[in-house]
């Protein structure tokens, strides 16, 4: 359909309304039609409703396979539009960073 300029948002809003939450976009860098470069640009912009932690829009994206960040955390890895083990762990990590540290 080609609208996507007619939406009233961008991406990296709605990402900042999950904030203060702990929140992990994972990415892979074939995955075309998912815009690697769009989402860690995403991440970068919605990164000061978290503190911080990713460098200012524009920086360079991390290494493929790193998770960078903190709160707010993103990964790339090699590859097209899968789930793989990598990111597993690194949901894994994130959550036990986060999650298992808040009392229930």
């Amino acid at each position: 359909m080609e609208k996507e300029h007619e939406l009233p948002i961008d991406q990296h809003q709605l990402l900042a309304l999950v904030a203060p939450r702990p929140l992990l976009v994972t990415s892979a860098s074939k995955d075309l039609w998912a815009d690697p470069e769009g989402e860690w640009a995403s991440c970068c912009w919605a990164a000061p409703a978290y503190g911080g932690g990713l460098p200012a829009p524009g920086g360079p994206s991390p290494d493929l396979g790193k998770r960078v960040g903190s709160t707010l955390a993103y990964s790339r890895r090699a590859g097209g539009h899968d789930i793989t083990a990598l990111e597993w762990h690194h949901a894994v990590d994130h959550m036990s960073d986060h999650l298992m540290k808040r009392s229930l």
